[in-house]
């Protein structure tokens, strides 16, 4: 088909900025259309190709979403840095930050898409060729998208703009660099198409929903302009072809839908069940929407005329338009699928330490949705900034800063590498971050058996969404110097498994005993024609037209994604949904909170021991009856003589009621308000030894010597290059942390005036004796220290093992003055002055 395409007057158009302005330039190239945006140092292209459908797919088309690809690639060459792969070749297979940039991408593009069928493919691919390390590569790859498309002429609803907008202080920044988005805690990536918004993307530190409200009004304002800067640069028009069959067919299949309307309404007011059916269960509900939307395509189609093939699909195309307007009026009238209330929540069940090898776990269940999350503990990274230690954002600062695209961010902890290094550094890029959580989503989720790859684009995106909710309020290293990985897996999907990870990677989080600052429960809310829909099911977030995702503490929100279906939605229903998933969030939090983290009760043992099995309902114990004793033989006498009868047991007397007693009073397990004060006994250890700088040789000795000694002797790991006078021990166990961390100060704590050693005597002389009381540290005890003196003094013989108290140490020479008889106060700072302490 012909493409009807205006051409632009313009090849340019420049956008201004408080800093630098942004240039969107056409380009010329074999594709479609060709875009450049660039700002600053960073420059950015995008390329557009696509077609249109054929005749015959147009007419069988029965329904899906928008054929649109985005492929994000940031190479090493735009920072100015050679590959880093065994070959020499950039990345073949896209790395997560980029999936993540080009997901980014296609959640502000998909919206403007018909999803019609007329359209066969749309390919958009964003390169990065120009990068100064600050500018922000995927706000300027959204824009030069939307740039190429219009320029392309695709059908479709118009360019959007995007921006990116921080905080300082009360006053927002637009479009920073990304590394004021990483200190300033607040980062938001909004989309427009002008009128509403289309995508957003928020993480931060726990903020109030008036601050978000007021932040999309600043993001709008920041963003709108680019929209109209596209059209002014590219005013272009298509005309949609129109395949006069399928037109016939539509119109008729409309008309048709129309007169059927009411049985669409009733299966999305629960009103359609069958008695033995429950609307609280996913495969029902299914059951149930089969028999209303076949039951109307086959109406639909007896009614039409023409081939059989295209009449069922302009049945199934009238049917899944029809079905948007059926669940918007019986959301009208508070009515859902599953018998819900449009502000109620499905049913939420949690448990904690399920399991018992792994450092922590947990299972959060909403409805038929269920996430298994575990918790696992590791050495802390090597790499990283002593300065970020004890900052409370630092979690923060690593996750941002681990969502860049830039090659430079993992160079730059890791400026030397080995030749094991460079040939894996693009898989090694992880081993920097303290927190880690992936999201799994296997095909039995859904009871399906085609096979799912486990890290596709969605199950990274639904991880880094998770990932950034919980970092907000993860530990500095200062105060829990480990490595945490978490791992969460959906057992079942039934709809909003993204939040449900949040809860229950949350919930495993405080069972291992990571001291968070607060717990993180997410909620979602949809848009159904003018209503929101608090927790919606799979068949509602189909048939809707929005899904906002929000997940925070008590105190406010730390993470959100909005996925927006047709045209934008407005920012006072933004405003809305974000009161609402506020109040399904505290409503979480206060389940959550009860969860005990002692795990489940584990079942009674039989009475009997003849029992064969138990079988466990929930709570509920049943015992399998046991098999009936068979009665004794009779003895030798009662055969012999015959049986004699049976005395008639006497009526026992009643016994006389006892007084009652007040129960016990049981100690209060631990919830899931607060973490566990200690990590399970099965869990590593860590412990960080500060010591003299100058002193690290003693510690490492001669290649190494006395490092390996320690390591071989106890089995931990000891880290004592990172970090100038630190040294970090890793052990399984507290007793091997311990015999590890006595060692290490044996050999470089410091030794002050009054503590008391105990040391071996190694020689001894005319004037004293010389005694080794660590690996590296010797003293000198004089004749006149010894007990007895002058008197009677002891006999110290070599390899005699004693006690010695300091009473000096030569901060020059080093020499450290041991005594056998007199024992020095330790020295005491002075008394601050009355001024002073005021």
């Amino acid at each position: 088909m012909l493409r009807h395409t205006r051409r632009a007057l313009a090849t340019k158009v420049i956008i201004p900025r408080h800093r630098d302005a942004i240039h969107l330039q056409k380009n010329n190239t074999l594709a479609d259309a060709s875009c450049v945006a660039s700002r600053g140092g960073t420059v950015v292209h995008a390329s557009v190709s696509w077609r249109w459908a054929s005749g015959e797919d147009a007419l069988y088309y029965t329904g899906g979403g928008a054929p649109l690809h985005v492929d994000f690639r940031h190479p090493s060459s735009a920072a100015g840095l050679p590959p880093t792969t065994a070959s020499g070749r950039e990345n073949v297979r896209a790395s997560d930050q980029e999936i993540l940039a080009a997901r980014n991408i296609d959640r502000a593009l998909r919206p403007r898409f018909h999803g019609d069928g007329f359209l066969e493919t749309v390919r958009v691919d964003v390169e990065v060729a120009s990068s100064d390390g600050d500018g922000d590569v995927i706000t300027l790859g959204a824009n030069a998208a939307s740039c190429a498309l219009a320029l392309a002429g695709v059908p479709w609803k118009g360019p959007v703009g995007a921006s990116r907008l921080s905080r300082r202080g009360a006053s927002f920044t637009r479009d920073p660099p990304l590394w004021f988005c990483e200190n300033s805690g607040f980062d938001l990536l909004y989309a427009t198409d002008g009128v509403g918004c289309v995508a957003l993307e928020l993480g931060c530190a726990p903020a109030k929903d008036a601050l978000l409200k007021d932040a999309l009004l600043e993001a709008h304002s920041a963003a709108a302009p680019i929209v109209d800067a596209i059209n002014a640069l590219a005013p272009s028009s298509v005309e949609r072809p129109m395949h006069e069959e399928r037109a016939r067919l539509d119109a008729l299949a409309s008309q048709a839908a129309q007169r059927h309307v009411s049985q669409l309404i009733d299966f999305f007011s629960g009103r359609n069940l069958r008695d033995d059916e429950d609307p609280s269960s996913k495969r029902d509900r299914g059951r149930a929407q089969d028999r209303a939307f076949f039951d109307v395509i086959e109406a639909v189609a007896s009614e039409l005329d023409g081939d059989e093939r295209a009449v069922k699909a302009a049945a199934a195309r009238a049917v899944e338009l029809l079905g948007r307007d059926a669940m918007a009026q019986a959301a009208q009238n508070n009515a859902r699928s599953d018998r819900r209330r449009t502000d109620e929540l499905r049913v939420l069940q949690s448990r904690c330490g399920v399991l018992q090898v792994p450092h922590g776990s947990s299972s959060f269940s909403r409805g038929e949705t269920r996430v298994d999350s575990t918790v696992t503990l590791a050495a802390p990274p090597s790499r990283r900034v002593p300065s970020l230690d004890a900052d409370p954002n630092a979690s923060f600062r690593e996750h941002a800063a681990w969502r860049r695209t830039d090659p430079r961010v993992s160079r730059r902890r890791r400026p030397r590498e080995s030749n094991y290094d460079r040939d894996t550094s693009s898989s090694l890029r992880n081993i920097d971050r303290r927190f880690t959580l992936h999201y799994d989503f296997p095909s039995s989720a859904t009871g399906d058996t085609k096979d799912i790859l486990r890290a596709n684009r969605r199950a990274v995106g639904h991880g880094a969404l998770a990932e950034r909710a919980l970092a907000a309020v993860f530990p500095s290293r200062s105060r829990f110097p480990y490595a945490v990985t978490t791992r969460t897996n959906v057992a079942a999907s039934s709809g909003s498994t993204s939040m449900a990870s949040v809860c229950a990677a949350s919930l495993a989080l405080h069972d291992c005993g990571v001291p968070l600052r607060a717990p993180v429960a997410g909620a979602s809310v949809g848009l159904s024609g003018s209503t929101l829909l608090t927790d919606p099911t799979g068949t509602e977030d189909h048939f809707g037209s929005m899904d906002c995702k929000v997940a925070g503490t008590e105190r406010g929100i730390t993470a959100a994604q909005v996925d927006v279906k047709g045209d934008g939605v407005s920012l006072e229903v933004l405003g809305e949904a974000f009161g609402r998933a506020t109040t399904a969030r505290r409503e979480i939090l206060g389940h959550m909170d009860s969860c005990v983290l002692n795990g489940d009760r584990e079942p009674r043992r039989p009475r009997s021991s003849d029992a064969p099995f138990l079988l466990v309902d929930d709570d509920d114990v049943v015992e399998a009856p046991a098999p009936e004793e068979a009665p004794p033989p009779p003895s030798f006498l009662a055969r012999l003589f015959g049986a004699a009868p049976e005395p008639t047991p006497e009526p026992e007397p009643e016994p006389e009621p006892e007084p009652e007693r007040p129960p016990p009073t049981k100690r209060r397990p631990p919830t899931a308000a607060r973490p566990r004060p200690r990590l399970k006994r099965h869990a590593p250890r860590v412990a960080v030894v500060t010591f003299d700088a100058s002193r690290v040789g003693d510690l490492i000795g001669p290649r190494g010597e006395h490092l390996r000694e320690i390591e071989d002797e106890t089995g931990a790991d000891i880290d004592a290059r990172t970090v100038s006078g630190e040294a970090t021990i890793f052990a399984d166990s507290m007793r091997q942390c311990s015999a590890a961390r006595k060692l290490v100060l044996d050999i470089v704590g410091e030794i002050r005036v009054g503590d008391e050693v105990r040391g071996t005597v190694t020689d001894v002389r005319d004037y004293g004796c010389v005694v080794r009381f660590s690996r590296s540290r010797e003293g000198l005890v004089h004749k006149s220290e010894y007990r007895g003196w002058p008197g009677s003094p002891e006999e110290l013989t070599v390899g005699a093992d004693k006690a010695f108290h300091v009473i000096g140490v030569d901060a020059v020479l080093g020499v450290v003055k041991l005594s056998r008889r007199r024992r020095t106060a330790k020295p005491r700072p002075p008394a601050a002055s009355h001024q002073e302490s005021s």
